[in-house]
C-alpha cells in the first residue's frame, strides 16, 4: 500500500480550516494502514486556526500540527509541503479552502499506482475544472474511455505530488533560478502573476519539459473560494459537484488515452485524429483565442473568431465544443481559418456567446471595498469602473 500523507495549508481562515478538516474526517481510508494528516499553519497573530487544529481528533493515524513562528507567504508554504514528501510515495496538498469527496484517498492511491512509471505525468489533481481560469468561460472535457484525461495545467484546488516529480520540480527550480522560460507557451496571465506564485514556476516547469497532470472527470475536492491571501471577495465560481461513493477507476495508459489538453485549456490536435476515425489534423485549436502569434505553426487554425475567411465552419450546438469539428457538424461559428489569415488578425477575441452556452455557472453577488455590485460568474459582466479597480487583482483568478 502506498505511503501517502495528506497536508492541510491554513492561514488565518479557521472556519475554512474546521471545515476541510471535517471532509477529511468524514472521507473514507484503506481499512488498517495509518494515514498521516498534517495540518501546517503560517504565521499569524491570529490563533484561531491553531485552537480549531488542536481540537480536531484524527481517528485513521498519525496527526502532527506544524505551527510557523514567522509568517512564509503561500508560495514558501506550499513549497515546504511539497518537501514533506521525502521518504514518501508521495503528498496530497489541500488548501484550507478546500473540501474532499468521500473517495478522494482512494482515487489519488488508484490513479497513482497505476501511473507512478509515466515519466510525463508530474501530478494528480483531485479537482475537475469546469471553467478556463484565464477567460472565465466554460470548459467541458471531451469524454474518452477512461475516468482520468490530461493537461498541461498545474492544479491548485487539491493536488497529489509523488517524490519524484516534486524532487525534479525543484530541481528545475534551482537551475533556472525561478526564472521564466516559456512565456509564449503558456497564458500571458500566467507569466505576470507575482513571483509570489509557486503555481506560475509549476506552469513554466510543466510546458518546458512537455509534462502532464490527472484530471479526474469527476470531481474529487472542491473549492469553497473563502476570502484570503489572494481570494479579495468570496466566489462560488470554483465550487463544482463532488463524486459520491467509492470508485472503482477505469483508467487507460497515457499512449492510450487522446485527451489531452495544453496549457491554454485546448484540446492537442494530435489526439483528434484518434477520436475523428483518422481524419487528418493539420491545426492549432485556438477556441478561446489565448495563443501566442509564435504558437500558430500549422496550416490552420480552428477558432470562435468571427470572421468570413475561412477555409470551412461548423455548428456549435454540440458539447464540447470540439465534438461539432469531430462529427463534420456543418453551421456556423466554429472557423477553420487559414493561419497566414489569422495572424494578421491583431486583435482576437472569443466568441462568448458561444462558449458560455454550454455551460450556465450560477449568478453571484460581489463586494469592492464595501460597494455591493453584483456580476455573472460565467461572462464576468463587471461595471468598467469596477474592472479598472480590481484589473490589478483579478478575482477570478487564483494566483496560487
Amino acid at each position: 500500500m502506498s505511503l501517502i500523507p495528506i497536508v492541510v495549508i491554513a492561514y488565518n481562515r479557521p472556519h475554512a480550516l474546521k471545515r476541510v478538516l471535517h471532509s477529511l474526517s468524514t472521507a473514507s481510508y484503506p481499512e488498517g494502514v495509518n494515514v498521516e494528516l498534517i495540518v501546517s499553519i503560517d504565521y499569524s497573530d491570529n490563533t484561531d486556526c491553531s485552537e480549531v487544529a488542536n481540537s480536531f481528533k484524527w481517528e485513521f493515524g498519525k496527526y502532527r500540527i506544524i505551527q510557523h513562528d514567522q509568517n512564509l507567504g503561500l508560495k514558501k508554504h506550499v513549497l515546504s509541503c511539497g518537501d514533506m514528501s521525502e521518504g514518501k510515495d508521495g503528498i496530497i496538498v489541500l488548501e484550507d479552502d478546500c473540501f474532499v469527496s468521500q473517495d478522494f484517498y482512494s482515487y489519488v492511491v488508484q490513479t497513482y499506482e497505476f501511473y507512478k512509471a509515466e515519466k510525463r505525468i508530474c501530478g494528480i489533481s483531485l479537482y475537475s475544472y469546469s471553467i478556463n481560469e484565464f477567460v472565465e468561460m466554460p470548459f467541458i472535457p471531451l469524454k474518452g474511455n477512461s475516468d482520468v484525461y490530461f493537461m498541461q495545467v498545474p492544479s491548485s484546488l487539491g493536488q497529489f505530488w509523488s517524490r519524484e516529480s516534486w524532487l525534479n520540480f525543484k530541481l528545475y527550480l534551482n537551475e533556472t533560478s525561478e526564472t521564466i522560460s516559456s512565456t509564449t507557451h503558456m497564458p500571458q496571465r500566467v507569466t505576470n502573476w507575482s513571483r509570489q506564485s509557486w503555481k506560475k514556476y509549476y506552469y513554466d516547469y510543466m510546458v518546458t519539459k512537455d509534462l502532464l497532470f490527472v484530471y479526474p472527470y469527476v470531481s474529487r475536492s472542491t473549492n469553497f473560494g473563502d476570502l484570503g491571501s489572494h481570494i479579495k471577495f468570496p466566489t462560488q465560481l470554483y465550487n463544482v459537484q463532488l463524486s459520491c461513493g467509492d470508485n472503482v477507476l477505469k483508467l487507460t495508459t497515457l499512449e492510450s488515452n487522446s485527451i489531452i489538453y495544453d496549457a491554454f485549456y485546448e484540446i492537442m490536435p494530435e489526439g483528434i485524429s484518434t477520436l475523428s476515425k483518422g481524419l487528418k489534423v493539420n491545426f492549432v485549436v485556438d477556441t478561446y483565442c489565448l495563443k501566442d502569434d509564435m504558437l500558430m505553426d500549422k496550416e490552420f487554425v480552428l477558432t470562435t473568431y468571427k470572421t468570413n475567411q475561412y477555409r470551412e465552419k461548423y455548428d456549435t450546438t454540440l458539447q464540447p465544443l470540439i465534438c461539432n469539428y469531430i462529427h463534420g457538424l456543418e453551421g456556423d461559428g466554429l472557423y477553420l481559418v487559414p493561419t497566414s489569415v489569422y495572424l494578421t488578425f491583431k486583435e482576437r477575441y472569443c466568441d462568448r456567446t458561444i462558449i458560455k452556452k454550454h455551460n450556465f455557472l450560477s449568478y453571484q453577488e460581489g463586494f469592492y471595498n464595501g460597494k455591493h455590485f453584483v456580476y455573472d460568474s460565467k461572462t464576468y459582466h463587471v461595471g468598467n469602473v469596477i474592472r479598472k479597480l480590481i484589473a490589478s487583482v483579478n478575482p477570478f483568478t487564483r494566483k496560487n
